[in-house]
C-alpha cells in the first residue's frame, strides 16, 4: 500500500467516523410523548423560537440566576416551553448585571435539553419543560423555511 492510498483511507475513515457520530436532534414531539425516557438525559433539540419573555430571577438547585427568560421552541412536530438563565449562578445577594436574552423570537437554534417533568397539580398530566444554559444553546441557519 503506497503512502497516498492509507492517506485517502484514513482521511476516509476520519470522514466517516465524524459523519457517523454527528448526533441528529430529537423531534420533540417524541420527547413530549414520553418524557420519563428524556429526563435523566439532555437531547439535542432544535426549532424556531418564539414568545421570549423574561421571568426575572430564579433559584435552581444551590444556584441563583438574576436573569431567566422562558421560550417556546417549535420544530414543527412539536413545541416545548424551555426556561434559559441568562448569566452564571450566583447568590441571591450579589450585585445584578442585566442580561440579554439568550435567544431572540424568530431565531433556529439548537440546543441541549435538560427535560424537567413537573408534576403540579395533576399528577396524571405533568408539565414538560427544558432547560438550557446560555453554553447549550446554538444559533443555526435556517435553510429549509
Amino acid at each position: 500500500m503506497t503512502v497516498r492510498s492509507l492517506t485517502s483511507a484514513l482521511l476516509m475513515l476520519v470522514i466517516g467516523v465524524s459523519v457517523a457520530s454527528a448526533e441528529e436532534p430529537v423531534p420533540i414531539r417524541f420527547v413530549l410523548s414520553n418524557p420519563p425516557a428524556y429526563q435523566a438525559h439532555a437531547p439535542l433539540i432544535q426549532g424556531k423560537v418564539s414568545a421570549v419573555r423574561s421571568q426575572g430571577g430564579a433559584k435552581v438547585g444551590d444556584c441563583y440566576y438574576h436573569d431567566t427568560y422562558t421560550f417556546t421552541l417549535d420544530d414543527d412536530t412539536a413545541a416545548i416551553s424551555v426556561i434559559a438563565p441568562a448569566g452564571p449562578c450566583t447568590t441571591p445577594g450579589a450585585p445584578r448585571v442585566p442580561l440579554a436574552a439568550p435567544v431572540s423570537d424568530g431565531e433556529m437554534v439548537s440546543l441541549r435539553a435538560h427535560i424537567l417533568v413537573l408534576v403540579e397539580n395533576d399528577p396524571l398530566h405533568p408539565k414538560v419543560m427544558a432547560k438550557a444554559l446560555p453554553a447549550d444553546i446554538l444559533r443555526i441557519e435556517d435553510t429549509t423555511r
